[in-house]
């Protein structure tokens, strides 16, 4: 008989393939019911916050991303990234370059990002229309007032021009004067150089300036009130593609029925680009290629989120007039700032120079 040596350490290699023979052959564990319909499950989202912390944004992304969290399946724990940059720029190309569409990453964000003056900008990597909408809030409707000493005075152009509060010039409130004053032949000047609304309301009570813009109900109450201020306009809001009152000052006219019949040709294209813009307010998207399924989840989601009184209560410190923007609106309003002519976007920067 003949009998050959067993190399060292044959038989622990017998034992190492017998137990990975073992281990194939136990399946794996099967998701259960609960599991497979529910792909948030042990999972944490991130919401990027286009904004620095502190801001309205910011503020509206940490209320509202509890209550999302309450309404997708497996409750996901929510992180928040700020990453504020070029006007909300840096946020919105890093979701839309480098963000992978798994369903665990979106934003929220605000009008300017979709600026068509910031749109045709060189830093901007992004397609707007390409993005995963979820849902927004309609901007709240911004109100003009005017001093009553001073109503007199803006059709009278041999008196000194009625003086209007302005930041910079280019904000959608602040150029509500400029338009009702291009279509009535107002004796307007803009002042630049406030650092914020607070400090026009404090201009336009201590009578430094005649006239502002402001979306805060309260100021307008009050001004109204004791008949130190007159209500000229509203730009209202955007509620199922049609512009209606804010639901504080009902009776108050709409800016675009009171002008839009008094401009004619690029005044009237411009203005109605200009007024469509300035309806888009706060909303939330995926990256593109997100799945269809992940996008469903989170569209009912938000749905649910912004029917709760107790969010809508909150959010209210930072749009006193809250009221969901559909899918559907945003989209369009998107596609329409697209694709707006440099003309029309020109028009607007030179008709606001013409009342510095």
């Amino acid at each position: 008989m003949i009998s050959a040596r067993v190399p060292r350490g044959f038989y622990a290699f017998l034992g190492i393939i017998a137990l990975w023979a073992l281990l194939v052959a136990v399946p794996a564990r099967a998701q259960t019911p609960a599991e497979a319909d529910n792909p948030f499950h042990g999972q944490n989202i991130t919401l990027i916050i286009s904004f620095a912390s502190g801001g309205p944004v910011d503020g509206v992304a940490r209320v509202l991303g509890g209550t999302l969290s309450d309404n997708l399946p497996g409750h996901p724990k929510i992180i928040y990234m700020n990453i504020p940059g070029a006007d909300g720029v840096a946020a919105l190309n890093r979701l839309y370059t480098i963000t992978k569409p798994d369903g665990l990453t979106f934003l929220i964000g605000a009008g300017n990002q979709l600026n068509p003056v910031n749109l045709k900008r060189e830093q901007v990597k992004y397609d707007p229309t390409k993005l995963n909408l979820i849902g927004g809030f309609a901007n709240p409707s911004s109100y003009f007032l005017v001093r009553s000493k001073a109503v007199d005075r803006l059709t009278d152009h041999t008196a000194a021009p009625v003086q209007l509060a302005a930041i910079d010039g280019t904000r959608s409130g602040e150029q509500m004067g400029v338009w009702l004053a291009h279509a009535f032949n107002w004796n307007l000047k803009m002042v630049v150089g406030y650092a914020g609304n607070a400090t026009q309301v404090l201009a336009m009570q201590q009578g430094e300036v005649d006239m502002l813009s402001t979306n805060d109900v309260e100021v307008v109450k009050t001004s109204t009130a004791s008949g130190e201020g007159a209500l000229i306009a509203q730009t209202g809001m955007l509620r199922n593609g049609k512009l209606v009152p804010s639901s504080v000052f009902q009776t108050a006219p709409i800016l675009t029925d009171l002008i839009a019949k008094k401009l004619q040709g690029k005044a009237l294209a411009a203005f109605t680009f200009w007024n469509r813009f300035r309806q888009i307010g706060m909303w939330l998207a995926l990256p593109p290629h997100t799945p269809d399924s992940y996008v469903s989840l989170y569209r009912k989601a938000f749905s649910k989120a912004v029917a709760d009184p107790d969010l809508r209560r909150l959010i209210a410190r930072y749009n006193p007039d809250p009221s969901a923007l559909s899918v559907e609106d945003l989209a369009a309003l998107i596609r329409e700032m697209t694709n707006t002519p440099d003309e029309l976007v020109a028009y607007v920067d030179e008709l606001t120079k013409s009342y510095r």
